[in-house]
């Protein structure tokens, strides 16, 4: 029943998604044209700068547009479908208030990381040949020297773990907010905007005081902020790790106990 779900979110939000994406490319790719050199050599042609100024606000209004509005939808469905007018439908179905979270978390995150990679394969579209060594020159060198200790194997996984791992619990911090707004009688997303800033500050206060703490005791060294070693690594998956607990288990909780569906 867990796998219907997921197909089903991922289904309602669909059409927008690929329309979004199919813009996002489009414009990437029509403003490489544009601004290639072989286009802008073309004799007789003189308002190609702008077009090409008109085609790279288009595709800066589509890039920031996939970013906030993939969590719009996703947030939308999520509010929508267990909270608003379907949700008398969903709380009817053979299925546990854990599998409607664990759907909703997995489609939206497969929905999120796919406005991520298009994102990335619209900018390598519009940059293509546009950057190269020769164009840094000396300054190459310098960087790949400065950034060598955060692109070592060791280190770029433990990032990436921790950057997948982050995306997760962001996420799953958006719908604890929206259980806990939904709570409330009146103005439920005025009270759900200020839990998720309240919950963020409070744990980035947390953390503050964690590495602090680490620091402070020698735990592990300064140099740990570029490169990752075992303490300040672990340390981060155990605040990820009580963020899923505290985020999932409450998110589940509320809407066993404290459902508000008027």
């Amino acid at each position: 029943m867990l796998g219907k779900l997921i197909k089903y979110d991922l289904k309602a939000n669909r059409n927008l998604f690929l329309l979004m994406y199919g813009i996002l490319l489009a414009s990437a790719l029509g403003t490489r044209v544009v601004i290639s050199d072989v286009v802008q050599e073309l004799e007789g042609y003189s308002n190609v700068g702008l077009v090409a100024a008109f085609l790279m606000m288009s595709y800066m209004v589509a890039l920031v547009t996939v970013s906030t509005m993939g969590y719009v939808l996703v947030i939308r469905r999520f509010y929508h479908n267990l909270f608003g007018s379907e949700g008398y439908l969903s709380f009817t179905l053979p299925v546990t208030a854990a599998q409607h979270f664990i759907a909703k978390t997995l489609s939206g995150l497969i929905w999120l990381f796919g406005s991520m990679m298009v994102q990335i394969i619209s900018l390598l579209i519009l940059f293509s040949g546009v950057f190269s060594r020769d164009m840094f020159g000396e300054n190459m060198d310098m960087l790949i020297e400065l950034y060598e200790p955060m692109i070592n194997g060791q280190d770029l996984i433990l990032q990436l773990v921790l950057a997948i791992l982050n995306s997760v619990v962001s996420l799953m911090m958006i719908y604890f907010a929206v259980c806990l707004g939904q709570m409330a009688r009146r103005r439920r997303i005025l009270t759900a905007v200020i839990c998720y800033f309240g919950m963020s500050f409070i744990f980035s206060m947390i953390e503050g005081v964690v590495t602090e703490a680490f620091i402070t005791m020698d735990i592990y060294a300064l140099e740990s902020l570029i490169h990752y070693d075992v303490g300040y690594y672990l340390m981060n998956v155990l605040l990820v790790v009580l963020k899923m607990i505290i985020f999932g288990g409450g998110s589940i909780l509320i809407m066993q106990k404290k459902l508000n569906l008027e």
